[in-house]
């Protein structure tokens, strides 16, 4: 058991690792606007900014059905965050480090709990 335990220590810190390196050595803008270069942010909390950005500015609270997607000129944005919606539903959303990267918190007010409200309405929090 404690093997297994190593491997999967070992797996998930390779995991971390190749986001940090990907979203570093890749062109920003294919993934997030928020794609600031950042040597400790992941792909993920940079997808789950810009995600974060648009429930801010459309999502109107009444609505459940709402999904902030991932903008086109975004493309391997729109692959990631697919991909990891495959694993763990609004993940990107989840993963946000507001210590990290940008801060998407100057200018405006409420940003962080706009999201923890969205995710608690979606039995993710």
């Amino acid at each position: 058991m404690n093997f297994l335990k190593r491997i999967a220590s070992g797996a998930g810190k390779f995991v971390i690792g190749f986001d940090i390196f990907t979203g570093n050595v890749l062109p920003r803008w294919m993934f997030s606007g928020f794609a600031k270069r950042d040597p400790n942010e992941t792909i993920s909390s940079k997808l789950g900014k810009e995600q974060a950005v648009l429930l801010y500015n459309e999502w109107d609270k009444s609505s459940k059905t709402y999904y902030p997607f991932i903008p086109l000129h975004h493309p391997l944005g729109q692959i990631a965050a697919a991909l990891c919606e495959c694993f763990q539903h609004y993940h990107a959303l989840r993963s946000i480090s507001w210590d990290k990267g940008v801060d998407i918190e100057r200018g405006r007010p409420g940003i962080k709990g706009e999201v923890e409200v969205y995710l608690k309405m979606h039995g993710t929090a």
